[in-house]
């Protein structure tokens, strides 16, 4: 701290990089359910207990293959992946993945998927290092740290916006018939 900083300066910042951390966290589960068409009605950051936020997910759907349970693996690591892929180090990275890395072991033993959760944590973040996965991610991310809640067609809409397939124009269309201009 510098000494033109006070301590709830500080605080202020702090609680800015958990917020961004929890929209990037929150946005890459998002993102991957999103690709691997199990993205369910919302997504949200506002904290409650241990967790970073939630991802409502079709994860209530029962799992009827080993894609689907593969799907569910790197959906469930994605949160992590996404900071990975931000640039931090994978301890910072793991905090407050305690649920979703006991649900990704559990799938990947039951359907008995070829290697460890340490392997599948990998696997999604190449996952989310791809460009287009990058720049969703963020921009995921930036909309949720400003609203708290996304539904899942916004988040969708989000995403063709960051992967080039709506225009921005077509982007306010969608705000405007929602009613957020």
């Amino acid at each position: 701290m510098n000494h033109w900083e006070t301590s709830e300066d500080s605080a202020r910042r702090l609680l800015a990089t958990v917020g961004f951390d929890s929209a990037l966290h929150e946005a890459g589960h998002a993102v991957a359910q999103l690709r691997f068409e199990i993205l369910g009605n919302e997504v949200k950051i506002p904290p409650s207990g241990d967790t970073f936020g939630t991802v409502d997910s079709a994860s209530a759907i029962p799992v009827r293959s080993n894609d689907e349970a593969a799907a569910r693996v790197l959906a469930c690591c994605a949160g992590y992946a996404a900071l990975v892929a931000a640039g931090h180090d994978k301890v910072q990275a793991a905090m407050g993945c305690d649920s979703d890395f006991l649900e990704a072991a559990n799938l990947i033993k039951y359907w008995t998927l070829e290697g460890d959760l340490e392997t599948w944590k990998r696997k999604a973040v190449k996952l989310m290092r791809f460009p287009r996965n990058i720049a969703a991610v963020e921009l995921v991310a930036a909309h949720l740290l400003r609203q708290r809640v996304l539904d899942g067609d916004y988040v969708e809409v989000l995403v063709d916006l960051a992967d080039g397939s709506i225009s921005r124009a077509e982007f306010d269309d969608f705000l405007v018939l929602r009613g957020r201009s």
